[in-house]
């Protein structure tokens, strides 16, 4: 049995080759004892002649494309293709898991059909849930979040279910009507930028609408440059360009805002304990989970 991380962010499952022992196969810097996939001990499996090599934002994996039988969620799919990685980015090394189940659309696929598009038609619905618990460490064994394959996932998420129109079949993209945390109001700054636009006869550029994308590869929250600075002004933030991280005196979690996102009519709000976390390092700090991103993506 391996460990795979659930990937909205990606659609290409992969695993580490049995045969693949570097320090980044064997896992380093974290309280996790990694597994990986012994093709020998497989009836089903399928060798191939092609090998792949699946670029993440700053991360890679590659190896030969090889199918055989997959069984996750008490699902299973014959003759899934995946990578059987021999080779893997050196980050990937202090992460506990023993590969990626990507769970993106088909277009972001290379070279195979998605688990979850092979798995469609044998759902109860066509949809699953994710939910991921606020754990720091998830190296000791501990229950770290729920998937539900074809429902909702009535026991950890709320009963009223807001639902979204994709602006894109590739992420899991979608429109944020406005943002705001504490006095600012990005909706109230974008609307005197069309009011500025109107006055000089020019209309409101569609590529500066917001689109932001579910992830569940990251940790972090993705925000555009400026309003990671309001944050962080707002928030008593300092930013550390070593380790480019965020960090505020644990005393004031507590009484920091929200974050207020407003989908498709619905506002949601994050509260501090979501959005900062323990560092845990015997010093008075924790850290915003924070990256900027480009200008209207988050």
């Amino acid at each position: 049995m391996l460990a795979l991380m659930l990937n909205t962010g990606s659609s290409n499952p992969w695993v580490i080759d049995g045969g693949f022992v570097t320090q980044q196969c064997d896992g380093f810097g974290c309280h996790y004892y990694r597994r990986k996939f012994n093709s020998k001990k497989s009836s089903s499996f399928l060798n191939g002649n092609t090998t792949l090599f699946l670029k993440y934002a700053s991360r890679w994996s590659g190896g030969p494309l090889v199918k055989d039988t997959v069984s996750f969620g008490g699902l299973t799919v014959k003759q899934q293709e995946f990578v059987d990685a021999t080779g893997i980015d050196d980050s990937f090394g202090g992460m506990p898991f023993d590969g990626i189940l990507g769970l993106g659309w088909p277009a972001l696929s290379v070279g195979i059909t998605p688990p979850m598009q092979n798995l469609l038609s044998s759902l109860d619905s066509p949809l699953f849930t994710i939910w991921i618990d606020n754990k720091l460490d998830v190296g000791m064994g501990e229950n770290t979040g729920l998937t539900t394959y074809g429902a909702i996932d009535s026991t950890n998420c709320h009963s009223k279910v807001g639902y979204a129109p994709l602006t894109s079949e590739t992420y899991w993209q979608f429109a944020i009507d406005s943002f705001s945390v504490d006095t600012f109001s990005e909706k109230k700054q974008r609307s005197a930028l069309m009011k500025h636009l109107k006055y000089y006869g020019l209309r409101f550029p569609q590529n500066l609408i917001n689109h932001a994308i579910s992830d569940t590869g990251t940790s972090w929250l993705g925000l555009p440059a400026s309003v990671v600075n309001v944050v962080a002004n707002l928030t008593g933030a300092q930013y550390d360009p070593i380790m480019e991280e965020y960090s505020v005196d644990c005393s004031t979690v507590k009484t920091q805002p929200d974050l207020v996102f407003t989908i498709n009519g619905v506002q949601y709000n994050v509260p501090p304990q979501e959005y900062i976390i323990s560092l845990d390092s015997g010093s008075n700090q924790v850290m915003h989970l924070f990256q900027q991103k480009a200008p209207n993506t988050w």
